[in-house]
């Protein structure tokens, strides 16, 4: 079916004017069951289960998993009633959960990709966050049933979701060797100097310039250190230790992956060429990226 077939023309005017205050970052309220695609019986995957005895269904999830409250992350231009929302007659929604009392202090600090912080009194009790892993439509005409407010204490939290659901579609893929073993030694050398107390990190990115191949399939590697200042002999010192370190450790990987590893380069946010960042590619270190800029 062509999904034009579900958008209903006109829209009454007062339902299109009531969408108009309703934006990304909102709550809406669904009840305190996921919709989940499933297969006939048993999952493998979640243990959930279906009496269905044939096809796929819509099948709610165990109970106490949510709040029963989902956040808009639809983009507000397409929430609202008028052009080009009025194209769209459902928003996309995320679960508000009871934040992981282990992950916690990481969903605090804006750490974990997948979870945005709740920073609004929604009267839950406890820490909650939204689960952006999981995501499914609402018609706007639930959103008509409902007031409208919002799941961020202010307009920053909301912006930083916006940042938060980019990044995560936008993120930039690499060979699992640069995405993987090297952003998580550089993720601990972060993570160790912090939990020390003994270093306010001046850097603001890691990113990675392909100087030869492609992301997937690189030749060879420069690692683009951007910082806020001039970096210093100590800080130099330890991210050169950390990549040499990763070498030794992964000598035979990249030997085998034909990967050629450049010297780490480092330049201050004013200072960096357009081409170089243009050219580069973002290292998602989670302990030291809380906006996103590309």
């Amino acid at each position: 079916m062509n999904l034009n077939d579900l958008n209903k023309q006109p829209w009454p005017k007062d339902a299109v004017a009531a969408l108009d205050v309703w934006q990304q970052g909102d709550v809406v309220s669904v009840g305190p069951k996921l919709l989940w695609i499933a297969g006939v019986g048993e999952d493998t995957l979640t243990g959930t289960s279906s009496d269905v005895s044939a096809g796929t269904l819509t099948l709610a999830s165990k109970e106490g998993y949510t709040s029963g409250l989902a956040v808009i992350t639809t983009q507000t231009c397409d929430v609202i009633g008028a052009p080009p929302g009025a194209k769209q007659p459902w928003v996309q929604v995320s679960p508000v959960c009871a934040a992981d009392p282990s992950q916690l202090a990481d969903v605090q600090k804006g750490w974990l990709l997948n979870h945005a912080l709740v920073t609004a009194d929604l009267g839950l009790g406890g820490p909650h966050a939204v689960d952006l892993r999981h995501s499914f439509p609402v018609s706007k005409s639930v959103l008509l049933q409902q007031t409208r407010r919002s799941a961020f204490r202010d307009e920053v939290d909301v912006l930083n979701l916006a940042e938060r659901l980019a990044i995560k579609a936008g993120r930039a893929s690499h060979h699992d060797l640069i995405g993987g073993s090297l952003a998580q030694a550089l993720k601990s050398l972060v993570k160790a100097e912090i939990d020390k107390g003994t270093w306010r990190s001046p850097i603001e990115q890691f990113r990675i310039i392909i100087a030869q191949g492609t992301r997937l399939q690189p030749r060879r590697i420069r690692l683009l250190v951007l910082t806020h200042v001039h970096a210093t002999s100590p800080l130099t010192k330890k991210v050169n230790t950390c990549v040499k370190a990763w070498k030794r450790r992964e000598r035979k990987a990249l030997a085998a992956a034909q990967i050629d590893i450049e010297s780490v380069e480092f330049r201050t946010i004013e200072e960096v060429r357009v081409s170089d960042y243009r050219n580069a590619v973002h290292l998602s270190i989670e302990e030291i990226t809380r906006t996103y800029w590309f």
